[in-house]
């Protein structure tokens, strides 16, 4: 078998001339505006004039969620390789901007393991069963007749014994690799296999152990735990007049002859070859996989390239096994660790900006609704030219929302925007918490998950993020809060009224992520919601500034911070953060809604902006009307949709997109559709130049 070369492989298949292909030029010249974003003070549809401050992007790589769900839907893997990979950099809040998504020579090592696993666990048939015994570990394990031979083998005075797990009735074969030797008068040793007591063959063995034989026969081996044996039925020893034999077993082996297909092997082997030499069939599995892993159609150099490559492969390693290298050469390809805001058909030199190619659009919207790469009905979309137009791009992002990969924008932006990564990191300390278990903390990203889920597919207004009639809990969740038992183990939806715990603001992801260990932390809360809901720009605190007391006796966390402000350097921003975190004391430091702290009653009360509220509900009215929350979950889900942080000359797209989306409807679904409708998503400066 042949050892691929990652990087010279990968450098083979990555001609920038096959990577980025110049569309074509529209001669009707460039477009003035792009449909689709209504504009003005009125109702309908309007066009919006496309400036030329649209920002240029580099290379997007597919960062860990992305890579996985993009070869689990290539390649119908359950694998997740993705996991072994170093965290990925967060830049504006996530974890998907171009500019942070490097290549260092680590990480590619790490994609060239991931490679070849993912081939070889997709297309191998391999046995249903197997079972490997090494004699030689066994026998001294159990203290067997005979002795250790070398490094390799078992000495056999004597019957070996050993037992194996079969899962089911199998015919299964059964080899031993065996050697032996003897002396002229002593006869040639005679070994035999036995299953459950039952003899199945005799052999004599004749090779040595330099150069051991294989003993095999087949049986068939019923469910349970059977016993194998090898007897060396003819053993002599015989110092005195120095006669004797002798005789080694190494591994044994046991086959099943059914076999299993993986399942994935289908979406690359598009064709059933009819035997090793079909290389069209052979060549056009290359060719189609190559095309679905690169995301656009093949263009002349990709075509010549990967069919290079499987012929120059196949003429030395035979067909079925090229086929393994191809696929593993085309994961690591550019065409495939990267997406590319390649130009399509649209205006001219004398524009400034010009369309996505068709497949890059269809990449850029697959990616973001489902961290992952197109279907076969977005890509058939994007060869009809159904994404040019508005109405083909708000059918496709409805079908997309409505189909379960689009759970990934829960688990992509979601868990980012709502403190769900950062409750991975969050340690409450378990003395003072003991409620707060491993299976709460999953159970605590679920409900948001779910929550915001919800919202999002049900067609559910954005202010039901912060006033709902309903949450999501179980039996595990309730019981530590003390409210009703839902009757479920498992998340289930539940109805809120307006004075019970709702919205973003309860949920205890967020809660206990913003908190220490011992204690809340209104400070990281307050800044939490100012910066995540409210847009606002906190700057770190200067160096040296002590934590707050832990010990109880110096007061409630609202007196120590009251102490904390009175230094002046601390004050300024304090007075900002301080009033919004403290309105949210009623939840502990691991979520749980309280009465008291240290004994004493606790304070609610808050202030946002100079306007005084009681309690997180309150809070959360105040934010409903606020319009700066509207803007900021805009802003924030620009730049996720973008894979880049929001830069100053996105303000006036921003702006457009949270005027227009009170008459699209207001729904967190409309704000989706609403930024894949923006020239920033569809469009590219005609200055980019391509890789």
């Amino acid at each position: 078998m042949v050892r691929l070369r990652p990087l010279a492989v990968a450098l083979l298949l990555s001609g920038c001339e096959g990577l980025v292909e110049p569309g074509a030029v529209d001669e009707a010249g460039p477009l003035p505006v792009m449909p689709g974003l209504p504009q003005g003070s009125g109702g309908g549809a309007g066009e919006v004039p496309v400036p030329h401050v649209l920002v240029a992007e580099p290379l997007h790589r597919l960062n860990r969620a992305e890579y996985d769900n993009t070869v689990r839907d290539l390649l119908g893997t359950s694998l997740r390789p993705a996991r072994a990979f170093p965290p990925d950099t967060f830049v504006g809040g996530f974890d998907n901007a171009a500019d942070a998504l490097t290549l260092p020579a680590s990480l590619f090592a790490l994609y060239a393991e991931s490679a070849k696993a993912l081939a070889e666990s997709t297309l191998r048939i391999t046995p249903r069963f197997t079972a490997h015994v090494e004699a030689r570990a066994v026998g001294i394990a159990t203290a067997q007749p005979g002795a250790a031979f070398e490094n390799w083998g078992w000495t056999l005075t004597g019957t070996f014994t050993t037992t194996v797990a079969v899962p089911r009735d199998e015919l299964t074969t059964l080899t031993v690799v065996a050697g032996g030797a003897h002396t002229a008068a002593a006869p040639v040793p005679q070994l035999s296999l036995w299953v459950d007591g039952q003899k199945l063959k005799s052999f004599a063995i004749t090779a040595a152990p330099a150069s051991p034989q294989v003993l095999s026969v087949s049986v068939v081996l019923l469910k349970g735990a059977r016993k194998v044996q090898v007897s060396f039925d003819n053993f002599l020893n015989e110092p005195a007049m120095n006669e004797g034999n002798q005789a080694v077993i190494g591994a044994l082996d046991l086959v099943s002859a059914a076999t299993v297909t993986p399942p994935g092997r289908s979406k690359v082997y598009v064709c059933e070859p009819s035997g090793p030499q079909d290389a069209a069939c052979y060549e056009r599995i290359a060719l189609t996989f190559a095309e679905r892993a690169y995301r656009h159609p093949l263009g002349a150099e990709e075509t010549k390239t990967v069919l290079a490559l499987q012929r120059t492969l196949a003429a030395s390693e035979g067909a079925p096994a090229a086929t393994e290298l191809v696929v593993r050469a085309v994961l690591l390809s550019p065409q495939f660790l990267f997406r590319a805001s390649v130009a399509g058909v649209g205006s001219g030199p004398a524009s400034d900006w010009v369309p996505l190619d068709d497949f890059a659009l269809a990449s850029r919207l697959s990616y973001f609704l489902w961290s992952s790469m197109p279907d076969d009905a977005l890509l058939a979309a994007a060869g009809t030219g159904a994404l040019r137009s508005e109405s083909g791009l708000r059918a496709q992002v409805t079908r997309m929302l409505e189909d379960p990969r689009s759970q990934a924008l829960r688990e992509g932006f979601a868990a980012a925007w709502l403190g769900v990564r950062a409750l991975e990191s969050s340690r409450p300390d378990p003395t003072a918490f003991p409620t707060f278990t491993e299976p709460v903390r999953e159970a605590l990203k679920e409900e948001t998950g779910l929550f915001f889920d919800a919202v999002l597919r049900e067609g559910r207004p954005v202010t039901d993020l912060l006033t709902p009639d309903f949450g999501f809990t179980s039996d595990l969740l309730a019981h530590r809060a003390h409210e009703p038992l839902p009757g479920s183990a498992a998340m289930v939806r539940v109805a809120r009224g307006p004075s019970e715990r709702r919205g973003i603001l309860s949920l205890g992801a967020y809660l206990t992520s913003t908190s220490d260990p011992v204690h809340t932390s209104p400070v990281r809360r307050g800044r939490f919601v100012l910066e995540q809901f409210l847009g606002f720009e906190i700057p770190p605190p200067p160096p040296g500034i002590p934590p707050l007391p832990t010990d109880a006796s110096a007061g409630t966390v609202r007196e120590r911070l009251a102490e904390h402000r009175k230094d002046p350097t601390c004050a300024a921003c304090h007075n900002q953060v301080d009033p919004v975190g403290l309105g949210l004391e009623e939840y502990d430091a691991v979520g749980l809604q309280r009465a008291t702290e240290n004994g004493a009653p606790i304070d609610t009360s808050g202030a946002l902006g100079g306007q005084r509220f009681e309690g997180a509900n309150a809070l959360a009215a105040l934010l409903r009307d606020d319009p700066r929350f509207v803007r900021t979950l805009t802003a924030k889900l620009y730049a996720y949709a973008l894979g880049r942080a929001k830069v100053p000359e996105d303000t006036v797209f921003i702006d457009e997109l949270t005027r227009a989306l009170p008459r699209e409807g207001g729904r967190l679904s409309d704000l989706v559709t609403l930024i894949v409708l923006s020239p920033p998503f569809r469009l590219r400066p005609v200055a980019e130049t391509s890789p």
